[in-house]
């Protein structure tokens, strides 16, 4: 009879708290950090405070200033503490544990060759699929991987990566049943192993998602993806429409893929004066529902209306949605 695998997520992550006293400190300060919840149009919002987010929060992220620091995800400029893990799928990725989480588990995936970040060129790769099947072989599973677009919230836009954390911990896949009963079917195309994705619009959360579902495989139709991005706007000087990304694997559905189209970065209140400041900057988990905020005044004062209004003004909403 032949043993299931062996994952090796619980020992990798042993090995770097045991050997990196920083990173046990940060990962250890999730345990005890603050949360509340707020309920907006019948989703659950998730407020955390975590101050030591601060590096990427106030990352600066304009041309000049990437072109002046030392690119954080190149391997020759890693902490001598971070261990990694290299494997290949098309290309060599990178795994190492983020040393700033947001959540416990939480990882980042970055391509070992330095190039910009850039998904929409590589939809024909199917790499969101290959690497949550990568990290439910061999890592861990239940992952969710994600996406931060180069002006939506990628603090390394210079550097191609995908961060990931456990599904359980994202407030919107949470509620992905919920959120499901409602979508509505755009299309669908068969693949050439006979499974089925499917283009849903979902419209009952706080700012519009465009869903891929495929039932049998991790693969996603790449024509519905490139018809879907081709449909957002693209910005001068940029080299891809703006959005967040996630994938996972939804037990009743099968491979998901959540596109979260993006009007801006930061919202106005990021560069407002006293009492309108929020330093709230969106990437994908604050799409997702996990608001991020690095300071006590804000954790306290953020108010629904104030994310309602962070959500319109960063979320591109197109005249047919």
């Amino acid at each position: 009879m032949n043993k299931p695998k062996t994952l090796i997520g619980d020992c990798f992550f042993s090995s770097q708290y045991g050997k990196w006293e920083s990173l046990r400190e940060s990962h250890n300060i999730l345990k005890h950090i603050k949360t509340r919840n707020l309920i907006i149009d019948n989703n659950t919002i998730t407020i955390q405070f975590n101050p030591r987010r601060t590096v990427s929060t106030c990352a600066s992220v304009d041309k000049h200033s990437i072109e002046q620091r030392p690119c954080f995800l190149c391997m020759s400029n890693k902490p001598a503490e971070q261990d990694f893990i290299r494997f290949s799928i098309n290309e060599p990725f990178i795994l190492r544990v983020n040393p700033y989480p947001i959540l416990p588990k939480h990882l980042t995936i970055s391509s070992e060759r330095h190039q910009p970040q850039l998904l929409a060129d590589k939809t024909h790769l199917q790499i969101p699929g290959l690497l949550i099947t990568w990290l439910e072989q061999h890592f861990e599973k239940g992952y969710a991987l994600f996406y931060n677009g180069a002006v939506c919230g990628a603090s390394a836009p210079d550097h191609f990566h995908f961060q990931a954390v456990l599904q359980t911990d994202v407030p919107f896949i949470r509620q992905w049943d919920r959120l499901m009963q409602s979508a509505i079917k755009i299309q669908e195309k068969k693949l050439p192993d006979k499974s089925i994705c499917t283009e849903y619009e979902i419209s009952n959360y706080l700012c519009p998602i465009r869903a891929f579902i495929t039932d049998q495989s991790y693969i996603t139709d790449s024509t519905l993806i490139t018809q879907y991005l081709d449909s957002l706007p693209l910005h001068e000087n940029e080299n891809e429409p703006r959005y967040n990304l996630f994938a996972w694997i939804d037990p009743n559905r099968g491979f998901s893929t959540a596109y979260f189209p993006r009007k801006k970065h930061r919202p106005d209140c990021y560069s407002d004066e006293g009492s309108k400041k929020h330093l709230i900057s969106p990437g994908a988990l604050d799409m997702g529902g996990l608001i991020v905020t690095i300071r006590q005044e804000d954790f306290e004062s953020i108010s629904k209306n104030d994310i309602i209004q962070i959500f319109n003004e960063v979320s591109y909403k197109s005249a047919f949605m």
